[in-house]
């Protein structure tokens, strides 16, 4: 994550890491949630990096700060909402 917060232009920085994560993650909750559909599984990827990313720019400076039962507690609460909003997206389009 530094590093990316870091990379300039210039720099040779390649996203095939990244992009190869964030696929991994979106089949990994396609097998987990197979009756979720792409734009619910798009919106957890998303918000499952940005989880990582705060936790990994934070790991140093706080990390006794909140405990891990009720880190994953609100991050399952987050993730259902996410699909519950994703559900309805898709539910106003197909009126």
């Amino acid at each position: 994550m530094q590093a990316l917060a870091t990379a300039k232009p210039g720099d040779d920085y390649t996203p095939e890491l990244l992009l190869w994560t964030l696929s991994r993650i979106h089949h990994l909750i396609g097998r987990t949630l197979p009756d979720s559909d792409q734009v619910q599984r798009e919106a957890l990827t998303h918000a499952l990096m940005l989880s990582f990313d705060g936790i990994a720019l934070r790991q140093n400076l706080r990390r006794g700060e909140i405990a891990t039962s009720q880190s994953v507690d609100v991050l399952f609460l987050m993730a259902q909402a996410l699909l519950d909003r994703a559900g309805d997206i898709g539910t106003k389009d197909e009126t």
